[in-house]
């Protein structure tokens, strides 16, 4: 279900994620038009996620002491050349096991608002083989999916999952 290109972040929540006000990003869109966000059927600005992250790289840019306009001209530089803005730190993948498919799309649309990465499992059997091929940090799961078996799921996380391995970040599950 998650793909970077799709427009996920309003204006405000990018302006929270960056630490930046919404008339500074409102300003660089109208004044150098290199990230300019979609626009929703009432007109809003919804941004992708590598958007969110060029404007991080520009904001990022500007703290080691570039003005706005040759930051914009970095970003411009790396975006010709095909060189990827790196994201910001390490995110924290999520793996979601949930039967109800609309029920799943809300949750992942909440944690990516959040800055985490997310890997939906509709099945206790695509949950398992995410558990063992991503190694997620968090795995939440329904006890509803594949028909009542995420009791058993749990119990896969909990003997085959990253913590298990220390491959996990805090302390093993008991």
């Amino acid at each position: 279900m998650s793909e970077t290109g799709r427009p996920i972040f309003s204006i405000s929540a990018a302006a929270r994620m960056l630490g930046l006000p919404i008339a500074t990003i409102r300003t660089w869109e109208d004044r150098y038009g290199l990230v300019v966000p979609h626009r929703n059927a009432s007109g809003h600005r919804l941004y992708r996620r590598d958007e969110v992250e060029q404007l991080r790289f520009v904001r990022a840019c500007m703290a080691d002491g570039a003005r706005a306009a040759d930051a914009h001209r970095l970003l411009a530089e790396r975006i010709d050349a095909g060189v990827p803005v790196p994201a910001h730190g390490t995110r924290l993948l999520i793996l979601l096991a949930d039967h109800d498919r609309y029920s799943a799309e809300y949750q992942e649309r909440l944690l990516l608002a959040e800055g985490f990465d997310v890997q939906v499992a509709l099945t206790e059997e695509e949950a398992r083989r995410s558990l063992v091929e991503k190694s997620p940090s968090l795995v939440v799961v329904d006890l509803l999916v594949s028909g009542g078996t995420g009791l058993d799921l749990c119990r896969f996380c909990k003997r085959h999952g990253p913590r298990s391995g220390g491959r996990g970040v805090g302390p093993p599950v008991s």
